[in-house]
């Protein structure tokens, strides 16, 4: 299972010494160890911090800090083009704030101490992060800032990392085995490691947990009995301080760190793990002492037996409950609500018809879909309706199982059954409109949703017709509604907790549908539930082996008794369900600040690192004070008539633009300023945003990346200053802002101006605050080179200046290097995400888990993915946000990831934008609403200039399009995108066919299909001058375009530029063929055109371009073909 060279180095440190001669001579023994280590070719994975005496000698974290730094520079040195290793803290005794003995919390935790653990106990939970480890606690969150992927536990310290290193997984668990240990002289019996610590720490279940590593590790500061409930293997090694002698049984041996001289630290090597014990070195030991062996006794069989068959149904209902109240649960019904309406099931329609094409039901049953396609070719299809209308009851008869199902905050409901018992109650009972909408999975593909409860029929609704139903097997590959939705269903097994339903555990039909599905994934795994009769232990076996938590209730029972209206869960999840909902329709436009800090989290040090700013951030102080928000607030003014001013932020990616906006506008908001802002995820349309401001009594309103607006930009800010009442910033890259219209006036504030002193000073300070000097620590002894340093990296960027301090790398070869050390799944959705997110596609904050999982696994999603997504984000490469979308961590990251990653393979990003494509195709194809947000990223991705800009080979871009011909061939949208591309490339023959294909589709009265077409018709008769159907065709094309200039006006700015540049190139390459006085004619016409152009969209820069330069070419034409040649 693992590859012998496979080792992974960690230095595990005792309770640290923080001052004196021991601490140096404590420093100089862990160095010697450390070069031991690196004269045999290895580097150090990571440092283990097995308790301080901080707490307890009263004498605060910052010697442990030095001792730590000092450990990180020597591995550094080692490899300096390394990460530093990651530290992980581990409470111990002398980081206890120790409690008098009168006190309810110390006497809870050591006489009266009982059996039933730390089950609801949270207020002592609460009173150890509060009053015990407090100040560990947040010593402990600074020192974890490296280590990616923590998952915290339930006591204060405790938690779980995944290391992972040349394809194996080492996992370390943090235990905080001294909790209890809170009085004066503590004795060390009071060391405690429980079960429920453990599975709490590893996510939920230690043992699911550490069967997926290749070696587990549990970290303690005092050794402690090991809990009886749970057996060692062969890969699992126990690590902790001792400084007492604890009573731990000697069947469970901890591998111990002392202070006795020469044991105050290990430096551990571990080769191996998995079903073999690992090899374990220690290369602090004397050489003699260097081998460790470790025995594991065997688990009994009769304890794994006992576990399998115990059943506590209120605490599964408890975990059911604590999953529905989310609104995220998903519901899949394969039987169990059809004998209220005297209903059959799918398992006796696939009896009935098996003997009847059979002639009796094979050993073993065969699958429903293929029963049912012998069915199709065999029998009469009145037959076959006969025992389809055993699926549906046209009696309006009421179910009240069903009322129950319906009634429940589902996610989303896929029902199996394909019988009409839900939707007809459905149908017949009064609803609000908007709580269950019902989407027949033969017919409609998946969309927007716009219900709190979707019941999807993924085998159709019988009606007595044999098209009503289907009970083939839907194929991922495909691209039908029923094969979407499956790939839907197996991303939302991914990433939504879910629940099957069925009338019996050994139901063909429930197995079936659980074959479609992988077993969970990852140890952050959602919860899969099983609500059926109790069967067999064989069942329950199987049930369990399929990762299904088992209530032994029929779906009838449990709804009647489980599902009742008004119960607490229920009705938070239908609450946040109608939240979400509501957000959704009514979307964002002008955000009040107040609101976005009252729900923002604290700020992190990630954005020192190299996220975007949050608001958080910006509130505690994690973003350095810097002269840029000065320069803005010297720029906010009135004018001499009291007129607040629009403000302009211009610099380059990464200048930190939004950070200063936010600062300004925070600062605003504490001096009791109204204050409004406007940032990539406005949803909603330019004219409500315009409302919304007329409406709403703000002293200022921010607008980040203004750009995202595109030509009505200036617009917008124009009319978001309410006449002056109202002061605007805001903040546009410089390489966007062509899109600002070409009169536009405001204040300009330059983003990337050089930092001053005081700046650089700034920043040094929040780096040094939140230990992240990195780089600049050497000039510890120089505060004027540590200062030189600084600026000569800020000279490209604040963004690259930062990431560079902190991880010692140039920000391009920073970026380079994260994704080259992914794995191909990782890659694949770390592409798709930067892609999405980046300038060049940018259309929508964010990328739903359940959208990405379908884009990037084209034979339908797995849980290797949703592995590698939960691994990117413990990896912080990409976040997940407050409304549970997945973004890059910093937009600009994702624009450099784009432009000097992959622009340099061809073949990956086309691979990228091709999936990227077919999915948003699928869901938008057959839509004709262009608001709809799966269309408009649909439009955005055909758009021929975001091909051109990603220099793609042609053949490349014609097989992307090529890719999604039989869902967009009727769409002319899709050929005018295609016809566009080949004018701009070059191939005016087959740009023609296009743009005729996409007239033919229903796109002859569309002003883009117009202006294209018309630019098209005359460049190909300029190159064939004498061709007389081209010719009668240019005149065509202008009068075309005069058209569309004279009905769209200023909204087509692009057909007043094409009528100046097309049309006079035409004319010029065909003034031989033409008479004169047509040619003055024409002339004069086009001429008129390009001077209304001027009037009325004078703001546009391409417009006044095209303006510029073909204006005086008409009027030479003009005055050469009077007799007056200039």
């Amino acid at each position: 299972m693992t590859s012998s060279h496979t080792t992974l180095n960690l230095l595990c440190m005792g309770p640290l010494t923080e001052e004196g001669e021991d601490r140096s001579l404590y420093e100089n023994e862990v160095t010697t160890s450390l070069r031991a280590l690196h004269e045999v070719g290895q580097g150090l994975d990571a440092v283990v911090v097995l308790g301080t005496n901080s707490v307890a000698n009263r004498t605060g974290y910052s010697g442990v800090n030095d001792i730590i730094e000092s450990v990180l520079l020597e591995s550094m040195e080692y490899g300096p083009d390394e990460e530093p290793p990651p530290v992980v803290p581990v409470p111990g005794s002398g980081d206890i704030t120790s409690l008098s003995p009168n006190r309810m919390l110390a006497n809870a935790l050591t006489q009266w101490w009982g059996s039933s653990g730390l089950q609801d106990q949270d207020d002592i939970i609460d009173g150890l992060r509060k009053d015990v480890f407090a100040d560990f606690e947040t010593w402990a969150a600074a020192a974890r800032s490296g280590l990616i992927g923590w998952h915290p536990g339930i006591l204060p310290g405790e938690g779980s990392v995944l290391l992972e290193k040349s394809g194996m997984t080492f996992g370390l668990v943090v235990v905080n085995s001294v909790f209890r240990m809170v009085l004066p002289d503590p004795s060390p019996d009071l060391a405690t490691c429980t079960a429920e610590q453990l599975s709490a720490a590893a996510g939920g279940d230690w043992n699911r947990w550490r069967h997926r590593n290749h070696l587990s590790m549990v970290l303690a500061g005092q050794a402690a009995p090991w809990p009886d409930a749970i057996d060692l293997g062969a890969s699992d090694l126990l690590v902790a301080a001792n400084e007492g002698q604890s009573t731990v049984s000697t069947a469970h041996p901890w591998l111990t760190v002392s202070r006795t001289p020469g044991r105050r630290h290990r430096l551990l090597r571990i080769s191996g793990g998995g079903s073999e014990s690992p090899a374990l070195t220690d290369l602090a030991a004397a050489r003699s002492e260097q081998r460790i062996t470790i025995t594991r006794p065997r688990p009994t069989a009769s304890r794994v037996q006992t576990a399998a068959e115990t059943y506590d149904e209120e605490s599964l209902l408890a975990s059911f409950y604590k999953q529905v109240a989310t609104g995220q649960m998903v519901l899949v019904l394969v039987s169990g609500v059809e004998e209220e309406r005297g209903l059959i099931t799918v398992d006796e329609l696939g009896q009935r018809l098996a003997k009847a094409v059979f002639g009796e039901v094979p050993v073993p049953p065969p699958a429903m879909s293929e029963t049912w396609s012998a069915a199709l070719a065999q029998m009469e299809p009145q037959v076959i309706e006969r025992e389809i209308s055993a699926l549906y009851n046209d009696q309006k008869t009421t179910s009240p199982t069903a009322h129950r199902i319906l009634g429940t905050p589902w996610s989303r409901i896929y029902d199996f059954t394909a019988s009409d018992a839900l939707s007809s109650v459905a149908a017949l009972t009064p609803r609000p409109a908007d709580s269950v909408t019902v989407i027949n999975a033969c017919h409609d593909k998946p969309g927007k949703k716009n219900s709190l409860v979707e019941l999807v029929a993924m085998n159709g609704i019988a009606s007595g017709t044999l098209t009503s139903v289907d009970f083939h097997h839907p194929d991922s590959d495909d691209t039908d509604a029923r094969s979407l939705w499956l790939k839907r269903l197996k991303a939302e097994m991914l990433c939504h907790p879910v629940v099957f339903m069925a009338s019996s555990p050994s139901s063909a039909a429930l197995w079936q549908t659980v074959s479609l599905f992988g077993p969970p994934g990852g140890a952050n795994a959602f919860p899969r539930f099983i609500v059926t009769p109790a069967g067999t232990s064989a069942d329950r076996v199987r049930m369990n082996q399929n990762g299904l938590t088992h209530i032994r209730r029929s779906p009838a029972e449990f709804s009647i008794r489980r599902l009742m209206a008004g119960q607490q869960p229920l009705a938070e999840g239908k609450k946040r369900q109608a939240e979400v909902l509501q957000n959704v329709r009514r979307g964002t436009g002008i955000s009040v600040l107040r609101s976005l800090l009252d729900r923002a989290p604290g700020g992190s040090s990630d954005f020192l690192k190299g996220s975007d700013p949050k608001w958080g951030d910006i509130v505690d102080g994690y973003a350095a004070n810097l002269s840029i928000v000065e320069a803005i607030r010297a720029k906010s003014a009135p004018d001499s008539d009291g007129q607040l001013p629009i403000i302009l932020v211009e610099g380059r990616a990464g200048s930190g633009k939004t950070a200063a906006l936010m600062a300004y506008a925070y600062d605003l908001h504490k001096h009791g300023s109204a204050v409004g802002w406007i940032d990539r995820e406005a949803t909603i349309p330019l004219p409500e945003i315009r409302s919304q401001a007329k409406e709403m009594d703000l002293h200022a309103v921010f607008v980040d990346d203004v750009d995202i607006f595109g030509g009505q930009a200036a617009r917008l800010l124009k009319e978001l200053r309410n006449g002056g009442s109202t002061l605007v910033v805001a903040a546009i890259r410089t390489t966007r802002s062509e899109v600002i219209d070409a009169t536009f006036r405001p204040r300009k504030v330059d983003a990337d101006h050089p930092m001053t002193d005081g700046d650089l000073k700034s920043l040094i300070k929040v780096l040094k605050k939140n230990g992240l000097l990195g780089i600049l620590k050497q000039y510890r002894f120089s505060p004027d080179g540590r200062l030189n340093k600084l600026r000569e990296i800020c000279q490209r960027s604040l963004l690259a200046a930062m990431i560079q301090v902190v991880t010692g790398k140039p920000f391009e070869e920073k970026v380079r290097g994260e994704f080259i050390q992914l794995t191909p799944e990782q890659r694949a959705l770390y592409a798709t995400v930067c892609v999405f997110e980046s300038a060049i596609v940018f259309k929508k904050r964010g990328i739903e888990e359940a959208d990405l999982l379908q884009i990037v696994s084209p034979h339908g999603p797995t849980p290797k993915m949703k592995i590698a997504i939960d691994r990117l984000l413990g990896m912080r490469l990409i976040d997940r946000a407050q409304d549970g979308m997945l973004r890059c961590r910093q937009r600009t990251i994702a624009d450099t990831m784009v432009e000097t990653v992959l622009k340099e393979d061809p073949k990956q990003l086309g691979s990228v934008i091709e999936f990227l494509l077919k999915f948003y195709a699928g869901y938008a194809g057959h839509l004709v609403d262009n608001d709809d947000p799966y269309r408009r990223i649909m439009i955005r991705l055909l758009n021929h200039s975001l091909m051109v800009s990603l220099r793609l080979p042609n053949n490349i871009v014609r097989d992307i399009y090529s890719s999604v011909h039989d869902l967009l061939q009727d769409d002319f949208h899709y050929w005018l995108q295609r016809g566009e591309f080949e004018f701009e490339t070059g191939n005016i023959d087959l740009a023609a066919n296009y743009l005729e294909s996409a007239r033919g589709s229903g796109g002859t009265g569309d002003y883009l299909v117009q202006t294209a077409w018309s630019a098209v018709t005359l460049r190909r008769s300029a190159d064939s001058p004498r061709d007389s159907s081209l010719l009668q065709n240019a005149l065509e094309a202008i009068s075309t375009l005069e058209h569309v200039v004279r009905t769209r006006g200023n909204s087509s700015p692009h057909s007043f530029a094409v009528i100046a540049r097309s049309g006079t190139e035409w004319l010029t390459a065909c003034q031989n063929v033409l008479p004169a006085n047509e040619r003055i004619h024409i002339a004069g016409r086009i001429l008129d055109v390009v001077k209304l152009g001027r009037r009325i969209c004078q703001d546009n820069h391409q417009a006044m371009h095209a303006a510029d330069a073909y204006e005086p070419r008409l009027q030479r034409i003009i005055k050469y073909n009077f007799g007056l040649p200039v």
